[in-house]
């Protein structure tokens, strides 16, 4: 449903290029938090948001990397998976 609204509202304008926009599309898409499960369909398969500018901010990378041979990473992954169960 959301994705057909974005659809909607890029190309109703956009009919003869909107192949162009796709990919900005998608992108809204994966990145935005979904009500039902409270993440982000990018973040429930990689365990977190995909990088913008913004996320430079503040880097938390013992979360995204994982020194320890993804000891770390598999946990959170883990943590991430039985919430949203």
């Amino acid at each position: 449903m959301i994705l057909s609204k974005l659809l909607r509202a890029i190309i109703q304008k956009n009919l003869k290029n909107w192949e162009g926009y796709f990919s900005f599309i998608e992108f809204a898409y994966n990145y935005s938090v979904h009500f039902t499960i409270n993440y982000s369909p990018f973040e429930v398969v990689y365990g977190f948001n995909p990088i913008t500018p913004l996320d430079f901010i503040h880097l938390p990378i013992d979360e995204r990397v994982s020194f320890d041979g993804n000891k770390k990473k598999t946990q959170v992954m883990n943590d991430l998976h039985a919430k949203i169960h």
